[in-house]
């Protein structure tokens, strides 16, 4: 699923795509794919939800304008 995010701080905009998910004791870990610099790694939805995508994308803080946790 593409997913658009932008950058704390900035009116900087970016896609990145999220490629499937697990869950582990009621958390979910999405496989999340970066064009920009083509890396792939999971990130923690806890990551997610405190504005960073560590450990893609790690020296910036991010918003996700929409966040639909799968379930």
């Amino acid at each position: 699923m593409p997913l658009l995010v932008g950058f704390i701080g900035s009116q900087a905009r970016h896609f990145i795509l999220v490629l499937h998910y697990t869950q582990t004791n009621g958390s979910y870990r999405y496989l999340v794919y970066d064009p920009w610099e083509g890396r792939c790694a999971y990130v923690d939805e806890y990551a997610i939800r405190n504005n960073s995508f560590n450990p893609l994308l790690a020296q910036w803080n991010i918003r996700v304008g929409y966040y639909f946790p799968a379930a």
